[in-house]
């Protein structure tokens, strides 16, 4: 299912009433049809590269991989949701929100809006907090970015290879040493979460405790396979009986 959504007024600020729009339209047609709910995509050309890290921000746990292509957060500026009581904006925080999510990022070398250095500039915070971020820069390209994008052979299957059950590591790190600690995680805000860990190949597998107050990390002490699966419910934004994910995919230390 692909769906092509389209505004005469913009995505990329804040209030966006037209994401609250998307989000419904998109729980809707995953209660009518046999959607994987932990296999939905987002993805934004321009303008729309900018509300689709908006509408990740607010609803993290809805995406399973995004592909922005000549847009970034606000282009060069950081996504804000409101203002305090003091005036000063309210940013979104990676480590709370989109940390988890994988991005295909597409910038063109010669675009001036946004232009590379305001781009990195975006992507610099969820980088800080161990996000997951492919960054491709394409030289001699302006704004369209799209026209090159489409064409990279794994495109599509860069996308079906992400799942909301596919575990992250902070930073990329995929191996430990004796005696460290490695994080690892998957999306927070659903209604739980179990962790197993096998040091034996995926013979067998043993309950491994989360981290206290954030059941969608763990603290991997040592090198084996780890795997988590989730239990979804209504208070996540859906209208689903509470139920159990498959275990995901083993992640590798």
């Amino acid at each position: 299912f692909v769906l092509f959504p389209q505004s005469s007024i913009g995505w990329g600020y804040y209030p966006n009433t037209n994401n609250e729009k998307i989000e419904r339209f998109v729980e809707a047609v995953m209660e009518k049809y046999p959607i994987d709910p932990y296999r939905i995509y987002i993805h934004g050309l321009s303008n729309g590269g900018q509300g689709s890290y908006l509408f990740a921000y607010e609803r993290p746990d809805l995406i399973a991989a995004m592909a922005p292509m000549s847009g970034s957060e606000g282009f060069g500026y950081r996504v804000t949701y409101g203002y305090d009581g003091n005036g000063l904006p309210n940013y979104y925080p990676p480590e709370e929100t989109i940390v988890h999510v994988p991005i295909w990022q597409f910038q063109g070398a010669n675009d001036g809006k946004p232009t590379p250095a305001s781009t990195q500039f975006s992507l610099q915070p969820i980088l800080d907090a161990g996000g997951n971020i492919r960054y491709h820069e394409y030289p001699n390209t302006g704004h369209n970015t799209w026209t090159k994008a489409y064409r990279e052979p794994d495109f599509f299957s860069w996308f079906l290879s992400k799942s909301k059950l596919t575990i992250h590591s902070f930073y990329g790190i995929s191996e430990i040493c004796e005696g460290s600690t490695q994080k690892l995680g998957v999306t927070g805000g659903f209604m739980d979460y179990e962790w197993e860990i096998s040091t034996n190949g995926g013979a067998d597998y043993d309950p491994f405790a989360a981290i206290p107050g954030r059941p969608h990390e763990i603290l991997a002490d040592g090198a084996g396979l780890y795997r988590v699966r989730i239990q979804r419910d209504a208070g996540n934004g859906q209208t689903i009986e509470p139920e159990w994910s498959d275990w995901s995919e083993p992640f590798e230390l």
